[in-house]
């Protein structure tokens, strides 16, 4: 029987491949691809995160509480993040709409203050930007561990 925390480690061990030798095709849907130009930060970025935060869950989980564990962070950076957008509301909004208008009118109008970005702090005093790539990322895993371990179970 698979654990959850070899999960976690073979998770780890595909993201750091990722990370280190990072494809040189770009997906174009229905299992199409092209070949990359550049390579991409955004999905770099998406990588050093999942490296992350399968690093602490490594150090933090013990076997059989990975689920509970992701599933209490999700819970907890989610209403964090509603939390925060309540809070910045109008700012957001502003600086949103400031963005959305055409260069010319950009450069004519004063930029409105950025929102302050959603900083979240952890028990080890470790931050965490909550964005909705965070929580997405957090789904992800939540979901890939329940196939992983319906899988395991023969459901």
């Amino acid at each position: 029987m698979s654990s959850d925390i070899e999960f976690l480690r073979q998770r780890l061990a595909l993201v750091e491949q990722a990370i280190s030798h990072p494809s040189p095709y770009q997906s174009q849907g229905q299992d199409r691809g092209r070949p990359r130009r550049t390579y991409h930060t955004r999905q770099n970025t998406t990588y050093q995160r999942e490296a992350r935060l399968l690093q602490k869950l490594l150090t933090r989980a013990r076997p059989g509480t990975v689920l509970q564990l992701l599933t209490a962070w999700r819970q907890t950076l989610g209403q964090f993040a509603v939390d925060h957008r309540s809070k910045h509301k109008e700012a957001i909004r502003a600086y949103d709409e400031w963005t959305q208008l055409p260069h010319h009118d950009q450069a004519r109008l004063p930029e409105p203050p950025r929102p302050p970005a959603p900083r979240y702090i952890d028990h080890d005093g470790a931050p965490w930007i909550v964005d909705d790539r965070l929580l997405v990322l957090l789904d992800d895993l939540i979901e890939r561990l329940h196939k992983w371990l319906d899988d395991d179970t023969g459901s």
